[in-house]
């Protein structure tokens, strides 16, 4: 079913989480150290916020997973992908019956209208733009 390859992604988006979380903290501590120039700095801030940029698309891709995974337990709770049925009593029964026999009555005083089968194109003789010689 398609829930094992959804499954399959959210739990390789889990792991991504596993490494990049670590990752995020290291980058952190690297710019916390005071001793580092000004170019440092800002090549791990960058870094940082690209980090975190990448965390926040995966956990939005999760939770959005997550989303589905419930809401595919809700349809099939449902009795999805079980065609709905819906009983009728004798009665209602034949008053839809008598319905649908009374559209396929009224619907079958309509026919096709034909189908072009030709057609002719005449175009006039070329008209020469200003400015712009024929050849």
């Amino acid at each position: 079913m398609a829930t094992d390859s959804i499954s399959g992604l959210h739990d390789e988006l889990t792991a991504a989480l596993a490494v990049l979380d670590p990752q995020i903290q290291g980058v952190h501590d690297l710019n916390d150290i005071q001793s580092i120039t000004p170019a440092l700095d800002n090549a791990l801030t960058s870094a940082e916020q690209s980090l975190h940029q990448r965390r926040a698309l995966i956990q939005t891709v999760l939770d959005d997973i997550e989303a589905l995974l419930r809401d595919l337990a809700s349809l099939e709770a449902d009795g999805y992908p079980t065609p709905e049925t819906f009983p009728l009593t004798g009665d209602l029964k034949d008053e839809l019956d008598g319905q649908i026999k009374d559209v396929e009555t009224g619907a079958s005083v309509f026919t096709s209208g034909a189908l072009a089968t030709h057609l002719e194109v005449t175009f006039g003789d070329p008209v020469p733009k200003v400015g712009i010689p024929i050849t």
